[in-house]
């Protein structure tokens, strides 16, 4: 079984970086593949075909915004929870879904509906597959350092440029249901029967990316062709790590500083609604 992939290990005991990787991949699918007992149901062969359905969006995204790199994640990885599952097993840290960067996992409760259940999982996998940097610190705990947009302080206690992330994601993931569940001739019938569509998650986040995308945009036309440039740039650093454009680009923008701010309370993307 292919031993899941990751971008880069900023420090490690194990010998070398190719050690580091089979080492860390072996435990990835040794603990991240565990089933959650009491909590996760067994796969349908409906829940396998959403899974590889999402699975191929997420890769197909990631390649259309120049993601070069795959993560693998196995079937196993991919957990489907009773409802409120994901709730009762983080202990209400989380809702709906989870991702687990230093697991190589997510979780999703499997709803009744296939397209909630599409929807969360794309979400998930499109966290878990972006841009990971990893620690191992002694010889049996690893730790996330870069999770997508998201930066880690090296003990773990602090992240910035959170809700920046989930921003994003909840982009891609309006993008999926758009572009591709609500064209699926699977979903037509239950799609038809909610006209209002699923909630899709992140929206408080996502309308202030776009509007931070928008002012953006307006001040900066000489530089790019068009809107989705910008957005580019952000889906950019989410994907593959790069987060220095999106930081002169605010920089130039906002003024000295701004970047910070945003990493830390959200305070431009706040200033931009």
């Amino acid at each position: 079984m292919e031993v899941p992939q990751f971008d880069k290990f900023i420090e490690g005991p194990v010998s070398g970086r190719e050690g580091a990787q089979e080492w860390l991949g072996r435990r990835l699918l040794e603990e991240g593949g565990k089933a959650i007992e009491g909590l996760e149901l067994e796969k349908s062969a409906r829940d396998v075909e959403i899974i590889a359905l999402c699975d191929e969006a997420v890769s197909m995204y990631m390649k259309r915004y120049g993601r070069k790199k795959e993560i693998g994640l196995p079937l196993q990885n991919v957990h489907a929870l009773e409802d409120g599952g994901v709730e009762r097993y983080t202990h209400g840290r989380f809702v709906e879904g989870a991702h687990a960067p230093t697991l190589g996992s997510v979780i999703v409760d499997r709803k009744k509906s296939d397209v909630e259940f599409a929807v969360r999982v794309f979400h998930e996998l499109f966290h878990a597959k972006s841009y990971q940097a990893l620690q191992i610190i002694g010889n049996e705990v690893a730790e996330p350092y870069r999770s997508g947009f998201t930066v880690v302080s090296r003990d773990g206690k602090k992240s910035w440029f959170v809700d920046l992330e989930e921003a994003v994601v909840g982009m891609m993931t309006e993008r999926f249901f758009k572009e591709i569940v609500n064209e699926d001739s699977a979903f037509r019938n239950e799609i038809e029967a909610a006209p209002d569509g699923p909630y899709l998650g992140r929206e408080k986040e996502v309308t202030r990316l776009y509007l931070l995308v928008d002012e953006l945009w307006e001040k900066n036309r000489e530089e790019f062709k068009s809107r989705e440039e910008i957005v580019k740039v952000f889906v950019d650093a989410q994907i593959n790590g790069r987060l220095l454009r999106v930081a002169r680009l605010v920089e130039r923008t906002f003024g000295k500083g701004s970047f910070r701010r945003l990493g830390e309370a959200d305070e431009l993307i706040e200033k931009s609604s």
